[in-house]
């Protein structure tokens, strides 16, 4: 897929909250998804290919599984 505009597709996954020795860290109770850029649309100013976002899934549109199409603007932070 080619995104278009400010679109930015993103596979993603849950994030473990897990200790290297396999501890589960309690935390909120929403779970915290990052996402790997797979493609951008020539609008976008902000993320490059394989960074690692987060961003509001909910203003997202499911492409396949694990994989969404979302506007630029509702990316909330890139991860370092």
């Amino acid at each position: 897929m080619r995104p278009t505009r400010n679109i930015v597709v993103v596979n993603f996954k849950k994030q473990e909250n897990t200790t290297e020795s396999g501890i589960i860290i309690q935390g909120n109770s929403t779970d915290t998804l990052v996402g790997v850029v797979q493609g951008i649309g020539p609008l976008c100013k902000d993320v490059q290919l394989l960074d690692k976002v987060v961003a509001d899934w909910s203003k997202g549109q499911d492409i396949s599984k694990g994989m969404l199409a979302i506007e630029e603007q509702h990316i909330q932070g890139i991860v370092e």
